[in-house]
């Protein structure tokens, strides 16, 4: 995974590798799902994050959910709820802290 982080004066490259990345002591997560019944999915970070930052999870469908909405039911520092329109549809996501 790479990713751009804007620093001013400059931005700053980072690259991790693996789930969770931590730069400058803020984690990342990415990760791959399926709604289960109910067509909900819940989703726990394997470490916290930090109490004074706001997770942001981005959602994207899976090759057998193209044609499929998600939603966040709830988002805390230690997981987060996704909502589907149906049972057994793929998603992937992200998910890091902002302080």
């Amino acid at each position: 995974m790479s990713a751009i982080f804007p620093n001013n004066p400059e931005d700053l490259l980072v690259d991790g590798a693996g789930s969770p990345t931590t730069f400058a002591r803020r984690r990342i997560f990415v990760g791959s799902g399926a709604t289960g019944g109910g067509s909900l999915a819940n989703i726990i970070f394997t470490t916290a994050f930090s109490t004074s930052d706001t997770p942001i999870v981005i959602i994207t469908p899976g090759s057998n959910a193209l044609n499929e909405n998600f939603g966040l039911a709830f988002t805390t520092a230690g997981s987060f709820q996704v909502r589907g329109e149906t049972a057994n549809k793929n998603f992937n996501w992200v998910a890091f802290g902002i302080p």
